[in-house]
């Protein structure tokens, strides 16, 4: 299972002085409350346009649990959001510190950073008045039909034969199978790629390489992630960063030629995984197979001076062999798939999926759901196998707050059979993960 990611465009208004009014009017009128002594209160708000400033048009909501904790972190008391998103917490000591939390149903996510939005976790000296909260419905945010993007894969290299087929396709949710599907990058410009991001505010579209039998990456090789920006139906795509020349270390790939059966070997060990962004756009998560690491770097002009690269713990996979891919950005904290490939001992027992949660206030990693439901390990040899290879490549979460996670056959991405590559054999397999009182349990005979 691939990404998809949706698109809606929001009016911006028509004059720019017009705007700058309209936007410091809001400010004024929201942003700027008088504190009562002892007191830090806040609004909890639907930010339609998702900018961060509580607008009139934008509804409250209600329900939403706030909980307070003091310097130390004890835990004072917690109370939920009123009909209006009204929240207070009395009788608290001026000029102490305290920590909010901000605990909201799964349908939200927090909207981008601004004047009255200060992300699900806050800290705020007493007294204060404008500890709110914007959020957005990730259920009504995308519109009634919501164009849906995803990368394919096209054989041969670059400036090849099928150099001008498209690698990011763009249709709409209802998916009308007489409808032409939009192209919006192509082979030549993004050569295999498979993990995208979608980037609303400026309407553009991450994506990032992928080595995979057969289909070749550009000259910018397998560090390279790429933007396009959309245009209606029509993209423009770019260079946006090679991991390698931002100190990164991605490794060298020992084979470059996409058609030598020995560059299947590299399939989940050099390239990149999935990619995602944070609820403000600000900031882009990459996978870095080679290093097995999570590389933070900012959404505009990423310099190796502001990208970071942190190491995904081993979960215990036997022989330390594991190989983290999926990425999925929700409720504040980043999701990261797992593999335990068990390539060594080759017992499909030890064969492992892992989801970690990473924390990126405190980068600390939380290992939370783990199974052997996998099929098969993975093995190189021979180039030809048919056998099943489970690679644990994405994972999301429902409306109801249930995880839902991915496993693609590696065999399917690896496999080289000279002179015809046609493969007609691969079991992936899709799986639903409930949250059972905080714990998180795979489904029974389709049961969750």
């Amino acid at each position: 299972m691939k990404k998809a990611h949706s698109q809606k465009q929001y009016s911006r208004g028509f004059l720019f002085f017009l705007v700058l009014i309209i936007q410091s009017l809001q400010v004024g009128l929201y942003a700027q409350c008088s504190p009562q002594s002892g007191v830090i209160s806040g609004i909890v708000y639907e930010d339609l346009n998702n900018n961060g400033v509580h607008e009139n048009n934008e509804p409250a909501i209600g329900g939403t649990l706030v909980t307070i904790y003091n310097k130390s972190g004890q835990l004072i008391t917690f109370t939920n959001s009123t009909n209006t998103g009204y929240y207070s917490f009395n009788n608290l000591t001026d000029g102490q510190p305290y920590r909010l939390t901000f605990d909201y149903l799964p349908q939200y996510s927090t909207s981008f950073l601004g004047n009255d939005n200060g992300s699900s976790v806050q800290f705020a000296n007493a007294p204060a008045c404008n500890a709110s909260i914007g959020l957005v419905n990730l259920t009504t945010s995308c519109g009634d039909d919501p164009v849906v993007y995803t990368s394919c894969f096209v054989q041969g290299a670059v400036n090849g034969a099928y150099a001008n087929e498209p690698t990011i396709i763009g249709f709409n949710y209802s998916i009308n199978p007489s409808e032409m599907k939009s192209m919006f990058a192509t082979h030549g410009q993004t050569g295999s790629v498979w993990g995208v991001a979608w980037k609303s505010e400026t309407s553009e579209l991450f994506s990032s390489a992928f080595v995979k039998q057969y289909s070749a990456l550009t000259p910018h090789g397998h560090g390279a992630i790429f933007k396009t920006a959309i245009n209606g139906n029509s993209g423009t795509t770019s260079l946006f960063a090679n991991l390698g020349n931002l100190g990164v270390n991605i490794g060298t790939m020992p084979v470059t030629d996409a058609n030598n059966c020995s560059y299947g070997h590299q399939v989940g060990k050099y390239g990149l995984g999935a990619i995602a962004l944070n609820s403000s756009e600000e900031v882009l998560y990459a996978v870095n197979l080679y290093n097995k690491s999570l590389v933070i770097m900012p959404t505009v002009n990423p310099t190796s001076a502001n990208t970071r690269e942190i190491v995904i713990p081993n979960p215990n996979c036997s022989n330390g062999e594991y190989a983290p891919f999926g990425l999925k950005y929700h409720n504040d904290k980043l999701y990261i798939s797992v593999t335990c490939t068990e390539e060594t001992g080759g017992n499909d027992v030890n064969s492992a999926a892992v989801v970690y949660e990473y924390d990126p206030a405190t980068n600390t990693f939380t290992n939370i759901f783990s199974t052997n439901y996998l099929k098969g390990h993975w093995s190189n040899t021979p180039e030809n196998s048919l056998a099943t290879q489970h690679w644990f490549t994405d994972l999301d979460f429902t409306d109801d707050g249930n995880m839902v996670i991915a496993f693609t056959d590696r065999t399917g991405h690896k496999f080289c059979n000279s002179p015809s590559n046609r493969l007609d054999h691969q079991f992936p397999d899709i799986l639903m993960v409930w949250n059972n009182n905080g714990v998180w349990t795979l489904e029974e005979n389709g049961k969750a």
